[in-house]
């Protein structure tokens, strides 16, 4: 998987700072 690319949000939000509902959701779950 490619970080750098913009276009994959499934990975790219999470370096990007842009995650979607689905991981703001996880990243409660992990704290």
């Amino acid at each position: 998987a490619t970080y750098e690319r913009a276009g994959e949000i499934e990975v790219g939000s999470f370096v990007t700072g842009e995650p979607s509902d689905a991981e703001l959701e996880r990243r409660r779950n992990w704290k």
